[in-house]
């Protein structure tokens, strides 16, 4: 007899579970709910390290993919918002990759946060190989993708690897975007090839910006600059300080230009 209630109650209790899930009162919360409120009234008492502990229990057990995605997020923000460090919050994103690598809207944002993160820790290779990725990535936008490869040409830049950068900037200009968006790589392009001391380069990339009609003042004045330190470069004074008077203005620091002009008055009148 007590073996036949057992077997009887082992066969009621999922109806029993589900009836309880159905009614409005006289059953408790899932597991699960209270793991995600606990931790959401953790967050608000600012107690992060409870509230790390109840989302990563909720996310061992939950396998709806929505409701594991807003878990996640809510992870992110707690740790980047405690002590753990950045690198905790590298190590939870590379296994959200994983989970949502199937899933490109999710892989992008991931990918995008990847690529930030690593480039705040100064993890340059590791950061160029999320953008990288991210350029590859199903339903990027052309405007997202220029944005990355802007990124990517920087740290490029900043490893020494000209060409790779100068690639890049190339491939943001083949993409079908605005003309403020194309000013900002053809600056890149300028300023990378003024700093590589390739001044027709670097003066064909400006005017090529001081032509467009559509381009914000500050990439245009920043573009006149590049044109007016290589006309006083190659001893064309005069026309570079004309050129330094035109964008002083807009340009960000004008007290760097007033310098540079008030130099080139002397150099005029000798």
């Amino acid at each position: 007899m007590p073996a036949f209630f057992s077997r009887l109650f082992r066969s009621l209790l999922p109806l029993a579970l589900i009836l309880c899930w159905m009614s409005a009162a006289g059953c408790d919360r899932s597991p699960l709910a209270d793991d995600l409120h606990d931790a959401r009234k953790a967050v608000r008492l600012g107690d992060i390290a409870s509230a790390e502990k109840y989302l990563e229990r909720y996310l061992r057990t939950e396998q709806d993919p929505d409701l594991r995605w807003e878990a996640w997020k809510e992870l992110l923000e707690v740790i980047d918002s405690g002590k753990q460090g950045r690198s905790w919050l590298i190590d939870y994103l590379e296994t959200m990759l994983v989970e949502y690598e199937d899933d490109p809207a999710r892989s992008r944002d991931i990918l995008t946060r990847l690529g930030e993160a690593n480039e705040k820790m100064g993890r340059f290779e590791r950061a160029a190989g999320y953008w990288s990725r991210l350029i590859d990535e199903p339903g990027l936008n052309a405007e997202k993708s220029a944005e990355v490869h802007r990124r990517l040409a920087a740290i490029n830049v900043r490893l020494r690897r000209f060409e790779a950068a100068e690639e890049n900037l190339h491939g943001c200009l083949a993409l079908p975007v605005s003309e403020t968006i194309q000013a900002r790589c053809l600056y890149d392009l300028a300023d990378g090839a003024a700093t590589r001391e390739l001044l027709d380069d670097a003066d064909r990339y400006a005017q090529q910006i001081l032509n467009m009609d559509e381009v914000e003042a500050d990439i245009k004045s920043r573009a006149g600059f590049i044109v007016a330190d290589i006309q006083e470069q190659k001893g064309q004074f005069a026309e570079a300080l004309a050129t330094f008077q035109t964008v002083r203005d807009a340009y960000p620091n004008p007290r760097v230009v007033d310098v540079r002009i008030e130099y080139l008055k002397k150099k005029v009148k000798k």
